[in-house]
């Protein structure tokens, strides 16, 4: 079954299969888990299997159905993003439109919300109406690394399918099948994507490795009497908010495996292990209470990045911290 190539969610998968092949498919789902772990690829193999035009329960990803929804063009599949910070009244109201009639070629029309934890208030409330009363033949599928975000009356309307991350043995094995490289670099990557096989994918090819070495030596050479350089560090990193909440995930590894040292005297539950002579040598620098101070920091300026915040105020404001 081509379904069974969403790798390290057999159980998710299996839900989804039987709800199509007994035809108890829910009018709403809501797929919640951390980000590159398989929602948005199960979503779109769910959209496939409810509209192919030759297999039962699974899609055979060679029919005119399945290539069109592969390249985003089928008419019955609609998919939502946000535009900017958040995902608009606008957008679901011309959903909402759209859903009123028959599927135009496939047997379902889906919905596929990605990030639905940016919807705001007025659109969150206007979505509710189709939840409450959903068309004939349609599905909608909500994906969420934040499903609190969400709002409750939203998500008691939607059954709930959670996501699991990858263990780090089955992201060795996906990135030796896709992108190869040498089994200690994958096994260092595996371990700092904290069960993303997306993250993992994506740091490979941008070497991430060398950037973090290069933001590590930055961060544990800040002085707060040297505002300038701070203020010049913060400029560097850019405003992408993306790019610095995966900045923010190396540095919380980095503390995190400053403190398992500082309790444990061990480097064997470290993660950064290539960097483990420079984690014995700082974290003797620092208290536990400095490094749980720390780490409150980049979890309250990663919180913050995720909102409607100026990106560079944030990092001026962290890196500041991250100095006392």
């Amino acid at each position: 079954m081509l379904f069974k190539r969403i790798k390290g969610q057999d159980r998710q998968i299996d839900i989804l299969i039987n709800a199509i092949k007994r035809g108890t498919v829910s009018h709403a789902y809501l797929f919640t888990g951390i980000p590159g772990i398989g929602k948005r690829t199960a979503a779109t193999a769910m959209a496939k299997a409810l509209n192919c035009k030759v297999n039962n329960g699974d899609f055979c990803d060679s029919c005119i159905s399945c290539k069109k929804i592969e390249h985003h063009n089928h008419p019955d599949i609609l998919w939502i993003k946000p535009e900017g910070d958040y995902i608009k009244i606008d957008q679901i109201r011309r959903m909402q439109e759209q859903i009123k009639y028959k599927p135009y070629e496939g047997k379902s029309k889906v919905v596929i919300i990605n990030k639905a934890e940016k919807m705001n208030l007025q659109s969150s409330n206007c979505l509710l109406k189709t939840l409450e009363e959903p068309p004939l033949h349609t599905v909608l599928m909500l994906l969420t690394t934040a499903p609190y975000q969400v709002l409750p009356t939203i998500r008691s309307r939607c059954q709930r399918v959670m996501f699991q991350p990858l263990s780090a043995e089955l992201i060795i094995e996906i990135l030796k099948e896709k992108r190869g490289g040498e089994s200690r670099e994958l096994k260092l990557i595996a371990s700092l994507s904290g069960g993303s096989v997306g993250k993992a994918m994506q740091w490979m090819e941008r070497a991430i490795l060398k950037e973090r070495k290069m933001l590590l030596e930055k961060i544990n050479h800040l002085n707060k009497g040297y505002v300038t350089k701070i203020l010049d560090l913060a400029e560097s990193l850019g405003e992408d908010k993306e790019a610095l909440i995966e900045n923010l995930d190396l540095l919380r590894l980095w503390f995190r495996d400053l403190l398992i040292f500082k309790e444990t005297n061990q480097v064997t539950y470290l993660i950064n292990k290539d960097l483990k002579n420079d984690v014995c040598k700082i974290s003797c620098l620092l208290s536990c209470s400095d490094l749980f101070e720390k780490m409150q920091t980049l979890n309250e300026t990663q919180l913050a990045l995720h909102g409607n915040v100026n990106p560079r105020l944030a990092m001026e404001t962290m890196l500041l911290k991250l100095c006392q």
